[in-house]
């Protein structure tokens, strides 16, 4: 009830930031959002002052936080399917624009938006390079996680010769390391 009551350009930005997580960096609000930056700032210290987010980080980058759960769940979740597919979409672009040379610390966060923003090509890839990653942690569960949703945004992607060897490597991939999580 208090989200709904707030003015809509404070609601749709508590929205757009809930699309992005729990921890929201002002520059990725700024890439996902189309509200000008002053607006943006004005809306996040209304947010703040009205105890929704508060500012959870100012080094490197100023951060903000939910400060429940609770809030980020229902203001995620008030936004219809389409829309927040559309901000998971655009979350991947700014997380690589804005991160792009240590996408690496980034790589659990734009797998997740690539996948929710149906944009599949990217989510393979990320996801794949996530579960490789987690392989070479021995996080076997994690890894079988990560190459099952590689496998999911492949079967999105049209037929070519390249999705097919591709499906057929992850399903390998994925094949050995369940066979591996067996055995220990």
């Amino acid at each position: 009830a208090r989200i709904d009551r707030l003015p809509p350009e404070e609601k749709l930005l508590l929205q757009q930031a809930s699309v992005i997580g729990t921890d929201v960096p002002l520059a990725l609000i700024e890439a996902v959002t189309d509200s000008p930056t002053e607006a943006a700032r004005a809306s996040l210290a209304a947010l703040q002052a009205a105890g929704f987010i508060l500012e959870a980080s100012m080094f490197p980058d100023l951060e903000y936080r939910f400060r429940h759960i609770l809030t980020r769940d229902v203001a995620y979740s008030s936004l219809l399917k389409e829309h927040r597919r559309a901000l998971h979409a655009k979350a991947v672009a700014g997380i690589e624009t804005l991160y792009g040379e240590r996408l690496a610390t980034h790589l659990d966060a734009v797998a997740v938006h690539a996948l929710r923003g149906e944009v599949w090509d990217k989510a393979l890839a990320y996801n794949r390079q996530l579960g490789l990653r987690a392989l070479e942690r021995a996080a076997n569960q994690e890894a079988v996680s990560c190459f099952e949703a590689a496998l999911r945004a492949l079967t999105h992607l049209p037929p070519t010769r390249a999705t097919a060897e591709a499906e057929i490597e992850e399903a390998l991939r994925d094949t050995r390391q369940r066979l591996r999580t067996r055995v220990t």
